[in-house]
């Protein structure tokens, strides 16, 4: 009988820095725009206002601020009109800290999948960036509002959007893939995201002008100040939207290089961890 050559599989674990299967989640992107999708089926699913609440958070808070730190604290912001100030700052802040409140649950809410499909894992957290990118949409026709209202024209800058947005998006991501990470097998990582936020919005220039901040503290502190993505972010905002002065470069380079180191380290922390999903969710 002839000997016929029977083709060897090797099977190995992943090793820890495994470069990223890029072709594999392009394969994928249909199950990402289902997840992305049902999301916000999901969200807005039998509420009488609708949408409207993805425009009603923002305003809100835009008017509490208005009330409190320019009617009270009596913050100047120059020629800005206080609430389209605010506003602008907190747009894509909405849009960060609904991305990152969407990827930290992600796994987590869909542990059914994640105990009998195989799939990318970070589709999950890819899908729950797509599904926050509707209520930044939805806010941003307030903002066009707001700015007819007070007569400003948009500048040429405003062209930038889409970069601010992905700064936004990349940020949340670079933060929401360790928490969902972790949250996995601690759930107070889950538990701790609310609070996690509600500090991040104080300790973020959208109440008060980024130069207060390097007026009163010390550079050791402002220069640990920038280490905060959002500063960047909301900076980057009232420049393409309202004209404003554009974001210090020093510092913004310090945001840039936060991002960047999170975005990587939270990545593989989530692929190398993602092979045990399944055994704790």
């Amino acid at each position: 009988m002839s000997q016929v050559n029977v083709p060897t599989v090797e099977i190995t674990p992943p090793r820890a820095l495994e470069p990223l299967n890029l072709a594999e989640l392009w394969q994928a992107r249909g199950m990402l725009f289902f997840l992305a999708m049902r999301d916000v089926k999901v969200r807005y699913r039998q509420t009488i206002l609708g949408v409207l609440w993805a425009v009603l958070q923002p305003l809100v808070t835009m008017l509490i601020m208005t009330i409190v730190f320019s009617k009270i604290a009596q913050i100047k912001t120059g020629n800005t009109p206080y609430p389209l100030f605010a506003f602008t700052a907190l747009l894509p802040w909405q849009l960060f800290a609904s991305c990152l409140t969407r990827i930290s649950q992600s796994v987590v809410t869909d542990q059914s999948l994640v105990t009998k499909v195989y799939f990318p894992r970070l589709i999950l957290p890819l899908a729950a960036v797509v599904a926050g990118t509707l209520d930044f949409c939805f806010g941003f026709l307030v903002l066009v509002g707001l700015m007819a209202w007070y007569h400003y024209m948009p500048t040429p800058t405003i062209l930038l959007l889409p970069v601010l947005m992905l700064l936004a998006m990349l940020s949340a991501f670079a933060v929401g893939t360790w928490i969902a990470a972790l949250n996995t097998r601690f759930r107070d990582f889950g538990l701790l995201v609310p609070l996690i936020i509600q500090v991040w919005l104080f300790l973020t220039p959208i109440a008060y002008p980024l130069s207060m901040v390097r007026a009163s503290a010390p550079h050791w502190l402002f220069f640990v100040y920038n280490v905060n993505p959002v500063a960047l972010i909301v900076e980057f905002s009232r420049w393409i939207v309202l004209g404003l002065a554009p974001p210090i470069l020093a510092p913004s380079l310090v945001s840039v290089v936060a991002v960047i180191v999170l975005l990587i380290t939270s990545t593989y922390f989530y692929k190398k961890q993602a092979d045990t999903f399944a055994d704790f969710v």
